[in-house]
């Protein structure tokens, strides 16, 4: 996150404990659960290193049998592509800001529970043949509009449309880091998706 230490170390953190997380039968818990436990464990690092402050956005998606959960706090964001059309079904957790600046985040991980109680944004839908699941950071979608990442889905080839989105981040200023993956639902297969994921670390 701009603005804030270690960065890095939050999001290793936040996405270590993504890894060992398992859904099981209550996959909205399972995800509840691991927010407050990943922001416990950001925090805890924190105070043993004497960090003043760090933190982290996180953005998932959890599919079972019939469903898919989603789960974001933070401002990375999830979109769905289903028909050709480009919807933004996470929740941006950010609060009203001057005229021209950027949204300060009024929620994220790495917060202690004693200054304010984490509430992510979890919902759970169904999903269809051919939906394609977007994860992305705001360095993606701060340099390329919506419209854009929509045709680019569009073109069908999934396994170069993480790079596409990508290059035109990069190439419209780049001025943040850039995390993408994609998930296309095909039922066919053995697993409900197939993921692209690309990431270009920034200086800062």
């Amino acid at each position: 996150m701009g603005g804030e230490e270690c960065g890095e170390i939050a999001s290793y953190i936040a996405a270590k404990g993504a890894l060992e997380t398992a859904i099981g039968k209550k996959a909205a818990s399972a995800l509840s659960e691991y927010i407050q436990k990943a922001n416990a464990d950001i925090c805890d690092f924190a105070e043993a290193n004497g960090i003043v402050s760090m933190g982290t956005t996180a953005a998932l998606l959890a599919f079972t049998k019939k469903d898919v959960f989603l789960c974001n706090i933070g401002d990375s964001k999830i979109f769905r592509s289903s028909g050709g059309v480009l919807e933004q079904i996470s929740k941006d957790h950010v609060v009203t800001s001057v005229f021209g600046s950027k949204p300060p985040l009024s929620q994220n991980l790495g917060i202690s529970p004693s200054e304010m109680l984490i509430e992510p944004f979890l919902a759970r839908g169904p999903y269809k043949d051919g939906d394609i699941y977007l994860i992305c950071s705001d360095g993606l979608t701060d340099m390329v509009p919506a419209k854009v990442i929509q045709e680019t889905l569009n073109l069908g080839a999934l396994e170069s449309a993480a790079d596409s989105l990508l290059e035109l981040a990069l190439s419209n200023g780049g001025k943040d880091n850039i995390s993408v993956i994609l998930c296309e639902i095909q039922r066919c297969l053995p697993w409900p998706f197939i993921h692209k994921k690309r990431t270009e670390e920034r200086g800062k």
